[in-house]
């Protein structure tokens, strides 16, 4: 069993559009982009977990096992879930908090525009430019997770047997994982206090 897509896309949508009326400046922006691909992250384990549980259901069915996925299998799943939304909601809680005319060094906003035009490498030429304008220990931080997410996620798939379906799952998974680790990397440079501009608009005068 699988989630709708067109209900996946429609949630995506609405949730995009209400976040929508309340940026108001590129880094807000950017924290709406990470709420957005942590909900695509949420719904494909969602996904994986349903499609997996079905997968041993099946197999033990077949083979007199244990019914259902296994206990480890579940709580690593619902962990990581807890991860990403929690890195999300700071990361929109920060954002709300952060000044209108608030706006990221042009230095830092040049180097990371050559790498944000080479789509799903960008992620990784990113990592030394984190490291260089202050992000190095939470670019170690967020990366170790993401390996361990990626290595919790093929557990999932070596105990319901390689299952096409879930393996399919499981790629969608990690590729969104990586964007969502990526994108929360570049927030945290781009927003760090000695990264920052502000940007004071002149006033017009009235005649």
């Amino acid at each position: 069993m699988e989630l709708p897509a067109g209900a996946v896309n429609s949630t995506i949508a609405t949730i995009s559009a209400l976040l929508n009326r309340v940026i108001v400046n590129r880094n807000k922006r950017k924290a709406k982009n990470i709420v957005a691909t942590g909900l695509e992250f949420t719904l494909a384990v969602a996904t994986l977990m349903i499609s997996a549980d079905t997968k041993a259901k099946e197999v033990a069915k077949e083979y007199n096992y244990e019914d259902g996925l296994a206990t480890e299998a579940i709580a690593l799943g619902i962990i990581s879930i807890l991860y990403v939304i929690t890195l999300s909601t700071v990361a929109m809680i920060h954002a709300s908090r952060l000044p209108s005319n608030c706006n990221t060094s042009a230095e830092i906003e040049v180097a990371f525009a050559k790498t944000n035009n080479m789509p799903i490498i960008d992620g990784i030429l990113e990592i030394p430019l984190a490291s260089r304008f202050g992000g190095k220990w939470f670019v170690a931080v967020v990366y170790s997770i993401f390996v361990l997410t990626l290595v919790a996620l093929f557990y999932v798939l070596k105990i319901t047997y390689w299952d096409t379906s879930t393996l399919t799952s499981i790629l969608l998974a990690i590729f969104t994982m990586y964007r969502f680790t990526a994108d929360i990397c570049e927030y945290r440079v781009f927003t760090l206090p000695k990264n920052l501009n502000l940007e004071v608009e002149a006033e017009s005068s009235v005649p």
